[in-house]
């Protein structure tokens, strides 16, 4: 299998077993549409919560850097 492409893999494993393609159906089309959709906006959520996490952290930076701050000049 080795210095062979998938397409050439599948050309022969098509061939060797007389399989024939089927196209999908509408409902299926409609699944797969609905699947990607799903995965779009899992990926604009999971960034809108890395970026909500991002802000957390730096909020909580900022504020030990003010605690640290406030410590030593009550010494």
């Amino acid at each position: 299998m080795t210095n062979r492409t998938p397409g050439e893999i599948l050309a022969d494993l098509t061939r060797i077993t007389k399989a024939i393609a089927v196209e999908p159906t509408a409902e299926e089309l409609a699944l797969i549409e609905e699947w990607r959709l799903v995965k779009i906006h899992s990926e604009e959520t999971r960034a809108k919560h890395l970026k909500e996490k991002a802000e957390r952290a730096r909020e909580a930076a900022l504020l030990a850097q003010a605690k640290g701050e406030m410590a030593s000049d009550d010494t």
